[in-house]
């Protein structure tokens, strides 16, 4: 194991996690600094969860900074969305990059947990392209459970490091995400998608 970092439940944190296709083996990137930043990712993760999950307000705000900082929204937007984004127009993208943050923020901020001592090793790095490195890490959680795989496709640009896809396990889990958000914009459309998401969001602050 290269290092050791503390977590709770950091598998949730980023539910649309985001797949290129299938992870291949090692390429010619450098692995050092997307282990550096992948790092840097888990001790924010862990400031995030040392906020009471009272102070919602707090925890939403630390984690939107959070994943406008270490994630590539952007990106990670148009790929949730798959091969509708390209028939969709400028003004539903804008409306979707909006909702969709939300709905990451206030989702994902309710069902965190409290930081309670899990412990998380990098187990492994790799590069996959010029730009795109594979950080493996495990999640050691009560003893009596399996450590949690859990990997972060991480991309280079400009000496920029940005998280693209997290697999919980061996599973993209943006490519659920986005299986999910297809079946909802074939039945009602990328509008409907979008209000669906409104919906949910307006749920979730009122429960809050």
């Amino acid at each position: 194991m290269i290092s050791r970092r503390s977590l709770t439940r950091i598998a949730t944190l980023v539910p649309f996690a985001f797949a290129l296709g299938g992870w291949p083996g090692p390429s010619s990137a450098s692995p050092d600094g997307a282990a550096h930043f992948v790092e840097s990712l888990i001790d924010e993760a862990i400031a995030v969860l040392r906020i009471p999950v009272e102070a919602r307000a707090s925890r939403e705000s630390q984690f939107r900074t959070l994943l406008q900082d270490k994630f590539d929204v952007p990106l990670i937007t148009r790929l949730v969305v798959g091969r509708h984004w390209r028939h969709a127009t400028d003004t539903q993208k804008q409306a979707f990059m909006l909702v969709f943050e939300e709905h990451i923020v206030k989702i994902y901020t309710s069902q965190l947990g409290v930081y309670n001592d899990e412990i998380v090793a990098i187990r492994n790095v790799a590069s996959r392209t010029e730009r795109d490195t594979i950080v493996g890490t495990e999640v050691m959680r009560s003893s009596s459970d399996a450590p949690l795989q859990l990997d972060w496709l991480v991309r280079e640009e400009a000496g920029a490091y940005r998280v693209i896809d997290i697999a919980a396990e061996g599973v993209s889990l943006m490519t659920t995400k986005r299986s999910e958000f297809s079946s909802v914009i074939q039945r009602d459309g990328l509008d409907g998608l979008i209000e669906k998401l409104r919906l949910l969001n307006a749920d979730q602050l009122g429960n809050s």
